[in-house]
């Protein structure tokens, strides 16, 4: 069941931890906002995904049991009965837990557990550790800030895998600063109420992908495999990602603006119109201009200013100019 294209999607669960760390934030920050308790807080995540969960483990167990074909690394033994629990219950990471206990060393790889009736179901092994932990800070965030919690653990986090990088111990210190990439993003993108703020972040995430991407390179790190630990550079692709999500909110906003738009074919246009602008096009420009101004006969500077605030005030900027290059009267 596996193939050499599949077998190369490997780092994309990487950045389905930072996507996770953006959504799972998310949840956090609006059931404190909410005041809903913990247990309320997961049972909407097991509500989530569990269902689907189970769906995909008895999928599995039909094909496996009819087949014995090798599921991406799955187990090749299926007659155990604590093999059984653990699958039922997510709790494959224990394996893992015991291995690194017992011998000081882990697996290459969470993938290669023997121990998952599915191999691709150990990242969720994870996810149920990082909804565990997010889902506590509902219970202290009285007592302390969420962001200073957050800090504390997550530098403590980084130290031991400064220690041991890239040990694999079943446990969440193994992908949690993955995890904590798209913490960043919502902080960046959702809560930052300043400039400064902002700013600092995205010098924060731009450092480390540099650092990151630094040790990698000394450590002989890429090209990245899956079966190698390779704990530098997979985290610096991880940085990267989250730094290309905050650039890419511009465009969303871009996206809003034109959907929310009384007549999104005149946006349209005066984009292109703006595009002509700045490249010189003035021939161009005067011919879009010519047929703009069917769909928005007082076209104005001033008026596309007032129809939506950009966040960014560099993109409103270069749009204006673009007009103002292409003959739009202010």
């Amino acid at each position: 069941m596996r193939t050499t294209l599949t077998n190369e999607f490997w780092l994309g669960v990487q950045l389905f931890f930072v996507i996770s760390g953006y959504c799972i934030a998310a949840a956090v920050d609006n059931s404190r906002e909410q005041q809903l308790p913990f247990l309320q807080f997961m049972r909407r995540r097991v509500r989530r995904i569990v269902p689907p969960y189970l769906g995909s483990l008895a999928l599995a167990a039909v094909v496996k049991l009819a087949t014995s074909a090798d599921l991406f690394n799955g187990s090749r033994s299926l007659s155990r009965p604590w093999f059984w629990l653990s699958n039922l219950t997510l709790t494959q990471w224990s394996y893992l837990t015991a291995r690194w206990l017992q011998s000081g060393d882990g697996l290459a790889a969470p993938w290669f557990n023997p121990i998952l009736l599915l191999g691709v179901h150990w990242s969720l092994n994870y996810e149920e550790q990082f909804y565990l932990l997010c889902g506590l800070i509902l219970i202290f965030h009285q007592k302390a800030r969420p962001i200073i919690l957050i800090a504390a653990f997550t530098a403590g986090i980084a130290f031991l895998n400064l220690l041991w990088p890239g040990r694999i111990t079943g446990l969440f210190v193994d992908y949690w600063l993955q995890f904590f990439c798209g913490v960043l993003v919502y902080l960046r993108l959702c809560r930052s109420r300043s400039k400064e703020t902002a700013r600092a972040l995205d010098a924060l995430l731009i450092g480390a992908a540099i650092i990151l991407l630094i040790c990698a390179w000394r450590r002989g790190e890429f090209p990245l495999l899956p079966n190698q630990l390779q704990f530098y550079g997979q985290l610096a692709i991880c940085a990267l990602y989250a730094l290309l999500l905050i650039g890419l909110r511009r465009y969303d906003e871009a996206a809003a603006i034109l959907a929310r738009g009384s007549d999104p074919d005149a946006w349209v246009l005066a984009y292109l119109l703006a595009c002509y602008g700045q490249l010189g096009r003035s021939a161009d420009a005067r011919t879009r201009d010519a047929r703009f101004r069917e769909h928005w006969p007082q076209l104005s500077l001033l008026r596309v200013a007032a129809i939506e605030p950009y966040e960014n005030a560099a993109d409103l900027d270069h749009l204006l100019s673009g007009l103002r290059k292409a003959g739009v009267s202010p």
